[in-house]
């Protein structure tokens, strides 16, 4: 004689949505890229930072429009505009730092040697 087992209570799943990893990547990219755009001779941080929160704000952004539950749309959106802002900074740096050498070459050329 076979025995039957009664019906178990159901049991609740969670599922956890995906993330958006490159939004909050870009996010993070961009923000570093920022804080060193401050300072001018640490320019190739910003650009790199910049660069960096200028691609992966784009895969963000793309990873938001095609998976809608990824979400951080708009976190994707703020990364690429605050990497674009390091990227400008970067650049701007790099022209203070061309003309902060140039002002000191002039400089030292005209001190005169003692004789």
């Amino acid at each position: 004689m076979s025995t039957v087992t009664p019906p178990q209570d159901p049991q609740v799943v969670y599922v956890k949505a995906s993330g958006n990893g490159y939004a909050v990547s870009a996010l993070v990219a961009a923000i570093i890229g920022l804080a060193f755009g401050l300072i001018p001779i640490l320019y190739p941080a910003a650009l790199a930072g910049g660069i960096v929160a200028l691609v992966l704000g784009l895969v963000g952004l793309r990873k938001a429009n095609r998976e809608p539950m990824a979400g951080h749309r708009k976190m994707a959106i703020t990364a690429f505009w605050l990497g674009a802002g390091a990227l400008a900074l970067g650049i701007a740096d790099i022209v203070i730092v061309q003309h902060a050498i140039s002002q000191l070459n002039n400089s030292l050329n005209q001190i005169q040697p003692a004789n």
